[in-house]
């Protein structure tokens, strides 16, 4: 769990982005997943949490629900949306001091998150592939317009 000089203990958290690949898989979501190409598109489904102390005599707060590979949560800290992802960050962001943004920018370029978010692109890209190898299903079929750019849901694609 990184920490800014400010002393604020954030965390980024995939769950957005597994929810989008589980609910692929029945057609609901197949569009998100297909326009998933790249980092800038992969952030909007990594959200962004805070820590906050335990106060010791407060009634526990209801558990945030996340990432099945999320590290296991200190006991004296609880966690709590931000309400921002890796995109919509940037409001926040503009606000820290020049300290705590260059921290968080030294945090998402380290090795340790270079190889996460290439392992989520990876992952995206996987389902994708999945998806177009069975065209004979509901949620290949929907791939397979995606790609052809014929998706009720797509930008029509410029040739």
């Amino acid at each position: 769990m990184p920490q800014l000089p400010s002393g604020l203990h954030f965390a980024v958290d995939t769950l957005p982005l597994e929810q989008v690949l589980d609910d692929a898989y029945g057609g609901r979501c197949v569009h998100t997943l297909m326009a998933i190409t790249d980092l800038q598109q992969l952030f909007a489904h990594v959200r962004v949490l805070y820590f906050r102390p335990r106060a010791p005599l407060a009634p526990q707060a209801a558990a945030v629900q996340c990432s099945r590979h999320s590290d296991t949560m200190p006991e004296d800290l609880e966690l709590f949306p931000s309400g921002y992802d890796l995109v919509t960050i940037k409001d926040e962001y503009t606000k820290w001091s020049r300290e705590d943004q260059d921290a968080f920018i030294a945090f998402l370029n380290s090795p340790r998150m270079d190889a996460y978010f290439t392992e989520a692109l990876d992952t995206v890209r996987q389902h994708q592939q999945n998806l177009l190898g069975q065209p004979w299903t509901l949620p290949g079929l929907l791939a397979t317009w995606w790609k052809l750019g014929c998706h009720p849901l797509q930008e029509p694609l410029n040739d």
